[in-house]
Order: C-alpha cells, then sequence, then structure tokens
C-alpha cells in the first residue's frame, strides 16, 4: 500500500516566509507568530489532528568572530581554573603533610615548592577567572537585559 501524501498549506507557509523576511529586513528585531489553526489529516481510517500555537521569537545576529572568541574561551578558562585549583589544592595538603610530620617547624625545600606551587595554582585560576568574566562581558553585550 502506497503511503498518502501529505499536502502543506502553500499560503500559510508564504505567510510565515513572508514575515521572517520582513524581520530580517528591518534589523534583526521583532517577533514571528506563525498562523494558528487547526491541520487535520485522516488516512484509512486513523486521524491526526495537530494545533498550531502562536509563538513569538526574538532573534540576536552574532558574529563568527564572537562565536568563536567565545568557543575558544569557555575550554581555555575551565581548563586554567581546573589546572590552578588542582595544584593548589595537592600543593596546599602535601604541605600540611610535611608540617604535620615535622617536630619543629622548619621550612625545607618541598615545603617552599608547595608554596610556589600554590601561588602559581593561584595565579593559573585567577586568570581562568579573568578570562570567564571576559566571556560574560561578550555575552552581555547580545543579552544587555539579563
Amino acid at each position: 500500500m502506497p503511503p498518502e501524501e501529505e499536502s502543506v498549506d502553500a499560503n500559510a507557509a508564504a505567510d510565515l516566509y513572508s514575515r521572517v523576511a520582513a524581520v530580517r529586513a528591518a534589523g534583526g528585531t521583532g517577533s514571528v507568530a506563525p498562523p494558528s489553526g487547526t491541520v487535520s489529516a485522516e488516512a484509512g481510517g486513523g486521524g491526526i489532528s495537530t494545533k498550531v500555537y502562536p509563538r513569538t521569537e526574538e532573534y540576536a545576529y552574532v558574529t563568527r568572530s564572537d562565536l568563536r572568541e567565545l568557543q575558544t574561551i569557555g575550554w581555555l578558562h575551565q581548563s586554567l581554573i581546573g589546572l590552578g585549583t588542582f595544584f593548589s589544592s595537592g600543593a596546599f595538603w602535601l604541605a600540611i603533610g610535611i608540617i604535620s610530620q615535622q617536630p619543629k617547624v622548619e621550612f625545607t625545600a618541598w615545603l617552599g615548592m608547595c608554596l610556589i606551587s600554590i601561588v602559581a595554582g593561584g595565579a593559573l585560576a585567577a586568570v581562568g577567572l579573568i578570562l570567564f568574566a571576559v566571556k560574560q562581558k561578550k555575552l552581555a553585550k547580545y543579552f544587555p537585559e539579563d
């Protein structure tokens, strides 16, 4: 048995297309509401009834360079914060272990390396947080009211 052919209301599709084109021509701001009504089809005794509700969308045009920058900043800031936290926390707990095993607290080379790792980890995490702030500022350009 061959499948039933579906028909699309050409007037409704053309109307929706013309609304989208008008919004794009006007600078990309505004809303598009698809036509409402009931579309129904019956095939072999079974039927499908669909109700289309109006919907409003707001568009913001984003440049490719901004998307690439956001993509790069995203993984970079997460990696830097992760590495910084890893070095800082590991060195901190190693320093605690070194200090707790000494009968008298002395500054040793191992303790010095722990302090250097804590500072370096903090610096990496700080750079990651700065990149996160840059990303948020870039996104605020497209969503100023949020």
